[in-house]
């Protein structure tokens, strides 16, 4: 009997028991893939992610030449310069997500899941790379404007291509046997947020396409991401995520005078010290600053 069929069997089981749902979850969460990746992980990675990605974000943060910007700021951060490259010391971004989104787990800030959902206009790669490191499917949501979208009627509401892998995950699911209760579970994540409309947009329309459907999925509740993108004044702005019963989890929030410092500061390990400073956002990073205390 394989490991997906034996764990079918214990849950069926454990259900003819009556055993509270509370207790499946526990046991379904016992043998998820993200654990076991999570606990191969260096130390620190699994420990401090927020730390280990401090340390990514010195090299691949740097001032712009008179008289460009980014949004306002002398200083710019290079995300995909720091997916694509590191140093065979470093950890990768896929691994530090892992890391974060483990520990999320295993303190109840966010449910054990199924899949993860990503923004298409987001950082695609970065998505594809943390679903396999954490062996989860992946579904990518295409954005409202996107060219790829197939013609609908005036209403705009979202089709079953808006979300790329949605069919292949639910095939994928059939082809186990695996009953549909308790329902599947997906968060989202993206490297950065800034102030949500384009994630909270995919989630708003993948769970009305999921309901209107009745496809077996709860209501997607939790976004993770790196960090929060701050504006010029040091604010982030939650005009997004006004009005949906959505969570942001983010290790790091970034603004223009967190990234002067990094890029100022002498050392990396300078910065880890300073690492407080780069929590201030309330909304996004109470569970960093809960869960990965100094």
């Amino acid at each position: 009997m394989t490991k997906r069929a034996e764990v079918a069997r214990a849950r069926l089981l454990l259900q003819s028991l009556g055993i509270e749902r509370e207790a499946l979850e526990r046991y379904r969460a016992a043998g998820d893939p993200l654990g076991r990746q999570a606990r191969k992980l260096s130390k620190e990675v699994a420990d401090r992610p927020d730390i280990s990605f401090l340390r990514r974000l010195k090299r691949w943060t740097y001032e712009l030449p008179s008289p460009y910007t980014y949004r306002g700021s002398p200083y710019y951060l290079d995300m995909m310069g720091a997916v694509y490259q590191r140093e065979p010391y470093e950890a990768a971004l896929e691994q530090i997500f892992l890391s974060w989104l483990n520990i999320l787990i295993e303190r109840g800030a966010v449910p054990h899941f199924d899949c993860v959902l990503a923004p298409k206009e987001g950082n695609p790669l970065l998505a594809r790379a943390v679903a396999k490191v954490s062996q989860k499917h992946l579904i990518l949501c295409k954005g409202e404007n996107d060219r790829s979208l197939v013609t609908r009627p005036a209403d705009d509401a979202a089709h079953e291509t808006d979300f790329e892998g949605l069919r292949a995950f639910l095939t994928e699911e059939d082809q186990k046997g695996r009953p549909a209760e308790p329902r599947y579970r997906a968060v989202v994540i993206d490297d950065s947020c800034r102030g949500g409309s384009q994630i909270c947009s995919a989630v708003r329309r993948f769970n009305e396409y999921v309901e209107t459907s009745k496809l077996p999925f709860a209501r997607v509740g939790d976004v993770v991401v790196l960090f929060r993108v701050k504006d010029a004044s040091g604010q982030a702005g939650n005009r997004g995520f006004q009005g949906q019963d959505l969570h942001l989890h983010a290790l790091l929030a970034v603004g223009p005078e967190e990234l002067k410092f990094l890029a100022e500061v002498p050392s990396v390990d300078d910065a880890v010290k300073e690492l407080e400073r780069f929590k201030g956002e309330p909304f996004s990073c109470a569970q960093s600053r809960a869960l990965l205390r100094i």
